[in-house]
């Protein structure tokens, strides 16, 4: 089957069981579309075909999930506002290389007034608060803290995502810490869905 698309996000190359490979995310679809290769040429891939805002078409199998026949459409615009999302993988990263060791983080899921956790199966609602310190590099006494929530509902995630929302809920949270600590202000493409 052909599929055309916006880029909605990009992630990788990493190693998935011995093969590398980038993933990308079309706005209409809630499915992640995988590309295995050598890792150059993902690289390649990433930075002339596979961009965040550049429409694409390509062959999908179903069956076996293997993208053929990758071809650009038209390339990101310049204002494209897919440059002020970032993702929770960048986040991650970017604040592991600026922090190192001095990084951690802690998350809780939020309790109601009676103390009950704020997680509802029928309904899938959660509510999560994570929390990001840093050790300062020069006072081991010295700690900068950054703690935010995250929730996720029916209506807030996407079809794929439902089954999975306590952990989307958590990985919101940590996503809005992860910006806050690392002076980014994008928002998170995990806080979107």
């Amino acid at each position: 089957m052909e599929i055309k698309g916006k880029i909605k996000a990009v992630s990788g190359p990493r190693d998935h069981k011995g093969v590398m490979q980038i993933g990308f995310l079309l706005e209409e679809k809630d499915l992640w579309y995988n590309i295995s290769d050598e890792e150059q040429l993902l690289n390649e891939l990433k930075k002339s075909i596979v961009v965040k805002g550049a429409e694409i078409k390509f062959g999908y199998d179903k069956k076996t999930k293997v993208v053929s026949n990758l071809t650009l459409l038209s390339a990101p615009t310049e204002n494209s506002d897919h440059d002020d999302i970032t993702n929770f993988e960048t986040l991650l990263s970017s604040a592991h290389k600026k922090f190192g060791s001095r990084l951690e983080i802690e998350t809780e899921i939020v309790k109601d007034g009676q103390g009950n956790p704020f997680i509802n199966f029928e309904r899938k609602e959660a509510l999560f608060k994570a929390k990001v310190s840093i050790m300062s590099e020069t006072d081991s006494n010295t700690l900068q803290v950054f703690e935010a929530h995250g929730d996720a509902t029916e209506g807030n995630v996407g079809d794929a995502i439902k089954p999975h929302f306590v952990r989307m809920a958590e990985t919101r949270a940590i996503s809005r810490a992860l910006r806050w600590a690392t002076n980014n202000a994008t928002v998170a493409e995990e806080e979107k869905k």
